[in-house]
């Protein structure tokens, strides 16, 4: 591809017809995220920024915590290039601790908080942390592994904004967050001096593919990728109310929930962990939602449940509640076509698809609020490109074949910590451009819209060399009325011959029926390519997912797959 033609896709892809001609809010990407944030609202401080409990706070508090929290740190001797740990629950002080770190020109690195404590004890001694902010039930956590580190001190965060009862220690390097930033503020602070290459984020990949990765992002790529949100059409006006249950240490938690509510002047409502009826329990609170399908299926069943139940007051009650819900946004796994349209029907309120990865800084693809096409992720966000790629020759594909999803974005993130292998295998140059490449088979329609077509990770080869992607077993088999969800993943029965196998999870009402697994096993077989069809299908309780509700656990289920086979080894399986 020439230079002309690669211009020609970027004017096409700048002046879409999904996008807005000008962001819903104008604000300055080269800028630190403190800057950008406090710059952005200079005119508007007295606006709500967030909303914990029946706690709300607007921009002149943010301000003033930030500041303290960075004089406080700094009065601990972080500084500069310093790595401060970061291990909070969905909690508002996640944006005064995003902000007064990147004030001091530190790096925040953010820690999944369903490690392990010897994860954590690597991640601290690894990245030599002398300084973390974490939410106070992990004290425990910290009591047994301090000493094996070079903590200087831990500062615990209250998840309960009711308890006045403070973190008390014998040990002096722990201290409560209160008593820590009840602090005089030093005015001689200035903001960090703005570099556009400067790492300033570091976050956890969630490990769907292996072990996790650390992802080094910069304050240039945060604020591109809220910039192309307010590209999009979907209404994130000055004051609007976004509940976010997305925790913070996954991107999308941070960036597309969170921080882009400080830019936009959006209010976070918080949602301290992710529990399948949150998102039911609190309609009517919100303007707008990020979730992922769970909770939303979890909506849609107990509606489906007060209907046929002939509960139609608490049906009324909910469906007046979601009058007020302007939209869902909905990203972290797929929502098959035929659900899409179901729920939208039932709901009378859009649900917006949105997809990315930890490495493009959250979305990277949103379908149009006006303009969607059940069954498609949507177009790429203003500014990127996204094409298909043959994964094995990197040879770019026309619109319409299946291949590798790759994007080519201004926000993708600088490079795995310490891991310059992995960086390249994912981040390649080619075609005068960047790429991310997402591991993710698709298509892309003429009108640009993508639609996926499985993981190429999770290709299934078999003996004869066939290349099978779960995702057309588990579209057909999903769309059985019993089914709630199916996971296929591929297992090896014997040396050499790998087989799909399907996991299935019914419905609560028809759980441990095996007729209809049965019925399931022979429905693929009429319509199923032989090689393509599950060899093995078994029934599991609950699809597991991770912590945050999002991806479905593949690694585990791949486990759990070797398990059946090993346990069932004497037995002759149905091929």
């Amino acid at each position: 591809m020439d230079e002309k033609e690669l211009i020609k896709i970027q004017q096409e892809t700048f002046k879409s017809k999904y996008n807005r001609s000008e962001p819903i809010r104008k604000f300055n990407v080269d800028d630190t995220l403190y800057n950008t944030v406090m710059k952005t609202n200079e005119k508007n401080m007295n606006l709500k920024y967030s909303k914990y409990f029946m706690f709300e706070k607007n921009f002149y508090n943010l301000k003033d915590e930030t500041d303290r929290l960075a004089t406080a740190l700094k009065r601990d001797g972080v500084k500069k290039d310093d790595k401060v740990g970061v291990m909070l629950l969905t909690v508002p002080q996640v944006d005064s601790t995003l902000l007064a770190i990147n004030k001091l020109g530190a790096i925040s690195y953010w820690m999944d908080a369903s490690l392990k404590s010897n994860d954590i004890l690597h991640y601290i001694i690894d990245n030599n942390i002398e300084e973390m902010i974490v939410s106070d039930p992990f004290k425990q956590t910290f009591d047994e592994i301090i000493n094996k580190t070079n903590l200087k001190r831990v500062i615990f965060v209250p998840v309960n904004p009711f308890n006045i009862k403070k973190i008390k220690s014998k040990d002096d390097r722990f201290i409560d967050y209160r008593d820590f930033i009840n602090i005089k503020i030093d005015q001689s602070i200035q903001c960090t001096k703005y570099d556009r290459e400067k790492p300033s984020v570091i976050v956890q990949s969630s490990g769907s593919t292996g072990k996790s990765k650390s992802i080094v992002h910069t304050d240039y790529n945060f604020n591109n990728a809220i910039l192309k949100m307010a590209y999009t059409d979907l209404p994130f006006h000055l004051g609007k109310r976004g509940f976010v249950c997305a925790p913070p240490w996954v991107i999308y938690g941070l960036v597309n929930s969170i921080y882009s509510g400080l830019v936009l002047g959006n209010q976070t409502i918080f949602s301290l962990k992710p529990e399948e009826d949150m998102i039911f329990k609190h309609i009517g609170e919100f303007d707008y939602v990020y979730a992922v399908p769970v909770y939303l299926r979890y909506v849609y069943n107990k509606m489906n449940e007060y209907l046929h139940s002939g509960n139609i007051k608490e049906y009324e009650k909910i469906r007046k509640k979601l009058d007020k819900v302007e939209m869902f946004i909905s990203g972290g796994d797929k929502i098959l076509e035929e659900e899409l349209i179901k729920w939208e029907l039932m709901f009378n309120t859009p649900i917006i698809n949105g997809y990315g990865n930890n490495e493009l800084v959250g979305a990277a693809v949103v379908s149009p609020l006006f303009a969607n096409k059940p069954g498609s992720i949507g177009v790429p966000m203003y500014g990127n490109i996204a094409k298909t790629f043959n994964p094995e020759t990197n040879e770019m594909l026309e619109n319409g074949q299946v291949g590798e999803l790759a994007i080519s974005t201004d926000s993708m993130f600088l490079e795995y910590l310490n891991n310059q292998e992995e960086t390249d295998r994912i981040k390649k140059f080619h075609d005068n451009r960047w790429w991310i490449h997402t591991g993710d088979l698709a298509s892309i329609d003429q009108d640009n819209y993508i639609f996926l077509k499985g993981r190429s990770k999770r290709l299934i080869i078999d003996k004869l060399g066939y290349k099978i992607s779960p995702d057309n077993a588990e579209k057909l088999i999903s769309m059985n009325p019993y089914v709630e969800e199916c996971v296929v993943v591929g297992v090896e029965i014997e040396e050499n011959n790998t087989v799909p196998m399907a996991f299935i999870e019914l419905k609560d009402d028809y759980k441990g029926n095996n007729n209809i697994i049965e019925s399931i096993d022979i429905f693929c077989q009429e319509n199923m390519k032989d090689y393509e069809r599950p060899k093995i299908f078994t029934e599991i309780d609950k699809i597991p997912h991770k912590e945050n509700g999002g991806k479905q656990n593949f690694l585990l289920l791949e486990q759990l797959a070797k398990e059946f086979v090993t346990t069932n080894k004497t037995k002759k399986l149905t091929l």
